[in-house]
């Protein structure tokens, strides 16, 4: 076997692999551009898969009651929201009202708008926030969104897939609006 073969071969089994691993890199990242959804592949690798937006109610007496096994929100309860280790790059926590209206959780209203535009930046160790909400005056359960996503989304778009939804249930319109994202739909009843 000659030089120039033995140059070639080498050169096309080069190729071969760069082509071998642009394909495997694109397909652990199609759950992320929502080509299919995040729970049907595993949302591309075990970090990203393993994410979970944890949800605990804690009452003004300081007890803690982790979701789903909380009882009825209260006014002035409080919701403590973690993660763990993600690679996903940005966080929406949004509250669906009756009225389709999609209302800012995390980030929190009144954020500027140069950090909350996107959403909240996530930290790839993950972290524990704090959440004040208003106990809402209207009929139903609270349905609490939670949307990890690679690719940073706008409130207004969030607001559109919502009135683009064909319900008026909030938990409908949380678990069918169309946006690509590693999704957690909570739903707490509210005291009468």
């Amino acid at each position: 076997m000659s030089v120039p073969a033995t140059r070639t071969r080498a050169i096309v089994y080069a190729g071969i692999a760069v082509v071998l691993f642009s394909i495997a890199l694109l397909v652990s990242r199609l759950a992320d551009f929502g080509v299919v959804p995040a729970e049907e592949f595993g949302a591309g690798d075990w970090k990203r898969g393993a994410v979970k937006l944890e949800i605990e109610v804690v009452t003004t007496d300081g007890i803690r009651h982790p979701l789903p096994s909380a009882p009825t929100l209260r006014p002035h309860d409080r919701l403590q929201l973690s993660y763990g280790k993600t690679r996903y790059t940005s966080l929406w926590v949004v509250r669906i009202g009756a009225d389709k209206r999609v209302t800012p959780l995390v980030p929190p209203p009144g954020t500027p708008e140069a950090l909350g535009k996107y959403g909240r930046r996530t930290e790839n160790e993950g972290e524990q926030l704090d959440v004040t909400i208003e106990v809402p005056d209207e009929p139903g359960p609270l349905v609490i969104l939670g949307m990890f996503s690679a690719v940073p989304r706008r409130l207004d778009e969030i607001q559109a897939a919502a009135d683009a939804v064909d319900s008026d249930d909030p938990e409908t319109i949380a678990r069918e609006l169309y946006i690509p994202s590693r999704r957690f739909v909570h739903v707490i009843e509210i005291a009468k």
